[in-house]
């Protein structure tokens, strides 16, 4: 098991990057880079135990009307030409919602 967290630990360091330089800031550009390596491609072969840490990590994004970092990714994939891919950008965020329901109570809809 620990072997298969190694690259989802990898990508949470990078989505947890704090600014070396700023107080209280995220590194924006190492944060991004991390998104960016969160695509349709990336998410089809993944398992739900890999991906779950993943997304519950990144809903607050979705919710943060500052950022909107995880959105766009979202929407990315929606339109994927694979399937797959595009029910999975529908159910794991579904899914966590339902693993975590008091934690997420504003996107209970997903569970519909």
């Amino acid at each position: 098991m620990v072997s298969e967290m190694a690259d989802p630990a990898w990508l949470l360091t990078r989505l947890s990057a704090v600014s070396t330089t700023k107080i209280d800031e995220m590194d924006y550009g190492r944060l991004m880079a991390a998104y960016s390596h969160l695509t349709p491609a990336a998410w089809q072969p993944t398992s739900l135990r890999r991906a779950s840490p993943l997304v519950h990590h990144c809903l607050p994004d979705l919710r943060n009307a500052a950022q909107k970092v995880l959105f766009p990714q979202l929407k990315r994939g929606l339109p994927a030409a694979n399937l797959a891919v595009r029910q999975e950008h529908l159910t794991l965020p579904r899914k966590l919602v339902l693993a975590f329901p008091a934690t997420y109570t504003a996107l209970r809809l997903l569970t519909d």
